[in-house]
């Protein structure tokens, strides 16, 4: 059984068990913008989305919780070694199209912990971690010129490791602020990889209501 077989698995537990359980078990819906930490550096920032969904069942109650959480980022990348590409077709000179950036959306599947703290019988904190596979699904980039289709970026799904790391604040027990960091590991398309492409970690904040 591989690493994305055993996550998918233990998500399933895991909504088995909160949809049986005898308590109400929370199921947050979040959305707000997500970025691209450029080499790990909060510098040429551009706007991406996150939606996600998330199912908290309590293991000791204000103590430790078990998460199960979903997510559809869809973010802007850098490709720095896009180049000008010249050409020159029946006497007529130009350059290609250059690709350097390009939007690719991640969709992690994630289980972990979250430990809350209560301020008041309004206000909790919390921080949790999780792990599990994301899906990289990698947008087909072609063009025409000199009279020809080019495939510059081939369509693929790629599967990565993936961990994150978040904080955030909840409001009668229903309303919630969250900062989230993502961080990939794991072998990217050779033709992104050829353009210097790399998956650099992506932090989102955003606004959830549970139900």
């Amino acid at each position: 059984m591989n690493f994305t077989q055993t996550f998918f698995i233990a998500i399933i537990f895991c909504l088995f068990i909160s949809f049986t359980a005898k308590s109400q078990t929370p199921f947050t819906i979040h959305a707000g913008p997500s970025a691209v930490l450029n080499n790990n550096k909060f510098k040429n920032l551009s706007v991406g989305v996150d939606l996600g969904v998330e199912y908290k069942l309590p293991i000791q109650k204000d103590v430790i919780n078990l998460i199960c959480s979903a997510d559809f980022m869809n973010d802007k990348y850098l490709l720095p070694n896009s180049i000008k590409t010249f050409y020159s077709y029946n006497g007529v000179m130009g350059t290609l199209p250059e690709t350097k950036y390009i939007r690719i959306s991640n969709v992690p599947l994630l289980a972990g912990i979250s430990l809350p703290k209560e301020l008041s019988d309004e206000v909790h904190l919390f921080i949790s971690g999780a792990i599990g596979p994301d899906f990289m699904f990698v947008p087909k980039v072609s063009y025409t010129a000199i009279g020809q289709s080019f495939t510059e970026i081939k369509s693929d799904v790629n599967t990565l490791f993936t961990y994150k790391l978040n904080a955030g604040i909840i409001f009668d027990d229903q309303y919630s602020l969250r900062v989230e960091y993502f961080n990939f590991n794991g072998k990217v398309p050779e033709d992104l990889s050829r353009k210097g492409f790399a998956h650099d970690p992506i932090i989102t904040v955003s606004l959830g209501v549970s139900f």
